[in-house]
């Protein structure tokens, strides 16, 4: 995870337990899913349990999250100690190394390279019966411009062979306010999926612990989605 701006002192996720109360019971349609990853620990932090519940998935990680720490640690350090990260997570939900696509586009530039996004997505989507991308609205450049390139990809592909797309929330619980009505989708966690995914999150040490850098990105409020007990998506086309 990378991210910017200030935060409140009080998480705007204790705001949404209203909104969220109404959404939908959804169960992701069956087949292929490609979940699209800004950042390493997106993929644990936003769609962990639906990966742990997939049979099939591929994970697109845009970005090696290099510039989580600027001036502390050098870029490609970061980069190498993040992939490897991410694919020691991937592998407790159950995506191999070798259904990882990733893209290597700069971190917090992804804005400036959607072209290239939506087409790897679409190329990626093909094939697929559900794609998975941050909200437009998730409150961080990159996880908005994936957001968007995910959106323009489905809409280019015939609708054939055009799969289901949803948007994954992160930063969007603790800087978004409800707002207007959407229509929110609840995937229920199983106890299994929950531990699986509790196990991955501990594999992105290098946001969790001082290992590198006096204070890491994710602070315990941060992590309180993860303690839900279901799993929160945006149906596309919702603002």
């Amino acid at each position: 995870m990378s991210t910017n701006g200030e935060r409140d002192a009080q998480p705007l996720w204790t705001r949404w337990r209203t909104a969220l109360a109404e959404a939908e019971r959804w169960r992701p349609p069956a087949g292929r899913v490609l979940v699209v990853a800004p950042h390493p620990d997106d993929e644990v932090l936003a769609t962990g349990a639906l990966l742990a519940g997939a049979h099939d998935a591929v994970l697109l990680a845009v970005t090696d999250g290099e510039a989580a720490y600027p001036q502390q640690v050098a870029p490609e350090t970061l980069a190498g100690r993040r992939r490897c990260e991410q694919d020691a997570a991937a592998r407790a939900l159950g995506v191999g190394s070798t259904r990882i696509e990733r893209l290597g586009i700069p971190d917090g530039s992804v804005a400036a390279h959607e072209g290239r996004l939506a087409e790897a997505i679409a190329e990626l989507a093909v094939g697929c019966s559900l794609v998975v991308a941050p909200w437009v609205h998730d409150h961080h450049g990159d996880h908005e411009a994936c957001g968007r390139s995910a959106v323009a990809a489905v809409a280019a592909l015939g609708p054939a062979c055009r799969p289901m797309l949803v948007h994954s929330v992160f930063w969007g619980w603790q800087y978004q306010r409800p707002g207007v009505r959407r229509r929110w989708l609840r995937l229920a966690i199983t106890p299994e999926h929950r531990h699986r995914r509790n196990a991955a999150m501990l594999h992105h040490r290098s946001q969790l612990t001082t290992e590198l850098v006096p204070q890491p990105i994710l602070r315990p409020d941060d992590l309180e989605p993860l303690r839900w007990r279901s799993e929160y998506y945006l149906a596309a086309g919702a603002r």
